[in-house]
């Protein structure tokens, strides 16, 4: 295992959760590992590559979970592990911007609970900057529901959150973006997530969520999944494609919010016609 280089390491876990990531990896833990005191990684289901030995240069928190296809549920694991109560939750085909590395130590100590990163998009040879991506955060501040495309969210409306221009460095192997490439990757999430809907909420991985029902607006589309699943929420997309488009002077937030509409009527046709056994 590496040594970290700074003698006074944050307290800090990072948390990643990946799947077959030998290319990319090592990018993404060479922008932090110096920099935390502990670094946990969990690998979806075997590993064919090799990811695992790379991982265990940088850590000996490496942990093989029954493959679900899907980091989400993964992630409630990740967060009881963590020893620390701040997170920084990192994908593998993410890494610290030099700015962000420069300056996560200051961060932690402004009293913000929660930190989204301008987090660029990477589409045809161009970066769009105009997302953020909740990535570092305390622990005991916020709650998760691990279904795909879950994100943490804020515990009540005292904690603080803050919206920052430090870049989460976002840059994957394959255009994410593309026609079919977004249809094979991103309809194989809308199966998972219909059955992880379909299963009893009580079996769902969840941290520091305490109802005993799915949130409001996930609520809705499951109760209705004609009306607010396959219609309301994919027009809210697309209203909301045609303001970004306009507000960027960009076409690319059409196509991406255009993409995010055809997911969810993919995802709650799917729920409400088909057998998800089959």
């Amino acid at each position: 295992m590496k040594k970290n280089k700074l003698s006074i390491k944050l307290p800090i876990t990072v948390v990643m959760v990946i799947y077959n990531e030998e290319k990319l990896l090592e990018r993404a833990i060479k922008s932090f590992y110096d920099l935390v005191d502990e670094i946990i990684i969990v690998h979806d289901g075997e590993c064919t590559d090799n990811s695992l030995e790379i991982a265990k240069k940088y850590t000996n928190k490496v942990y093989v979970k029954p493959h679900i296809g899907c980091a989400e549920p993964h992630r409630v694991f990740t967060y009881k592990k963590a020893k620390n109560d701040w997170i920084l939750q990192v994908d593998a085909d993410e890494y610290l911007s030099k700015d962000l590395r420069n300056n996560i130590a200051n961060l932690i100590k402004q009293g913000i609970d929660i930190f989204a990163f301008s987090w660029p998009v990477f589409d045809k040879g161009n970066y769009y900057y105009s997302f953020y991506k909740s990535a570092l955060f305390r622990k005991s501040k916020v709650y998760f529901i691990g279904v795909v495309h879950g994100y943490v969210k804020p515990l009540n409306n005292m904690i603080k959150f803050e919206k920052s221009n430090f870049i989460l460095n976002h840059r994957p192997q394959i255009d994410n973006y593309a026609y079919f490439k977004f249809m094979k990757k991103n309809m194989k999430w809308a199966k998972i997530q219909v059955k992880q809907y379909k299963t009893n909420y009580r079996n769902i991985p969840k941290w520091n969520y305490t109802q005993n029902e799915w949130d409001y607006p996930t609520n809705l589309r499951i109760k209705y999944p004609i009306l607010y699943g396959m219609i309301l929420t994919p027009f809210y997309h697309l209203v909301l494609g045609v303001k970004d488009m306009f507000k960027y002077k960009c076409f690319y937030y059409m196509k991406q919010e255009f993409y995010t509409s055809l997911y969810f009527i993919y995802l709650f046709y799917n729920f409400k016609f088909k057998n998800e056994n089959k």
